[in-house]
């Protein structure tokens, strides 16, 4: 939800002026990603030339996006661009040079050397709390209690405003962005250890929300967000092949003041 449909783009993913289009794409969500943010305790890095090699960080180019199968399928449904048209001929190519390049350049180069693992974080992050995300498009079209939408998640969640929407409501604002936060570890597992485990990679541990990606150490390659998935695409390879698992789990969010482009929402919060 962090692109609106007022007249400015409080995302700075794109030109001044840029606005939503009026279409509704077939498989997305009313709430789409904005963005996924490795952050520091105060501030975030941002830009981050050290991971990927080079004086720069290297763009996503739209052709190799594309031959990304299943993650490009999410991103296309999850992480899309809501300014450009999917009946225009170079949207795919647009979709990816402007948010979704935007977001790997400035924060994806900081998670990871790989932009399909930073990606592919993200959307398994989205997937896991997909039943409070629909909670929450379920008043659309309504004003409600800001923390009636908080009370949705077991954790502290930012619900931010747009401060240069027009007030609708007395003590009412406009819904731009639900943050959710995460503390995340890595860890290298074996082959064995993957197809010897039991492990039902519940999405719940006590109060929290987990997610998990799994991918091959080495190459990159995504293997899947279950155990169940890993075993299956991995039958018949080489024992000796190691395995990174990315897992994150949900945590309060510090939180977030009032700027330009964000604030905290008052009394009532109109989702639309």
């Amino acid at each position: 939800a962090a692109l609106d449909s007022q007249a400015h783009d409080p995302t700075l993913s794109h030109l001044q002026g840029t606005r939503c289009t009026a279409e509704v794409k077939a498989g997305a969500p009313l709430l789409n990603i904005h963005g996924f943010w490795p952050n520091y305790y105060h501030g975030f890095p941002q830009c981050c030339t050290g991971a990927t090699g080079g004086d720069s960080v290297t763009p996503l180019v739209p052709s190799e996006v594309q031959n990304w199968g299943e993650l490009y399928t999410n991103m296309q449904q999850l992480w899309n661009d809501p300014t450009i048209s999917s009946v225009n001929n170079d949207d795919i190519a647009c979709s990816t040079c402007y948010l979704q390049n935007h977001e790997w350049e400035k924060h994806g180069s900081c998670f990871s050397a790989d932009p399909k693992v930073y990606f592919a974080s993200g959307i398994a992050v989205a997937q896991s709390i997909s039943a409070l995300t629909d909670q929450v498009t379920a008043y659309l079209g309504n004003y409600v209690l800001t923390v009636d939408i908080a009370a949705i998640y077991p954790n502290k969640v930012n619900i931010l405003c747009d401060p240069q929407a027009p007030i609708l409501a007395p003590d009412a604002g406009v819904l731009l962005e639900l943050q959710t936060c995460w503390n995340s570890k890595k860890s290298t597992l074996t082959l064995e250890d993957v197809m010897s485990s039991n492990d039902i990679d519940s999405t719940y541990v006590g109060d929290s929300i987990r997610s998990r990606v799994y991918y091959v150490k080495n190459t990159g390659a995504l293997l899947g967000h279950t155990v169940a998935a890993v075993k299956l695409a991995l039958q018949g390879v080489d024992r000796l092949l190691e395995i990174e698992l990315l897992e994150f789990e949900s945590t309060d969010c510090v939180a977030a003041s009032a700027g330009q482009f964000t604030a905290p929402c008052p009394t009532y919060t109109y989702i639309g």
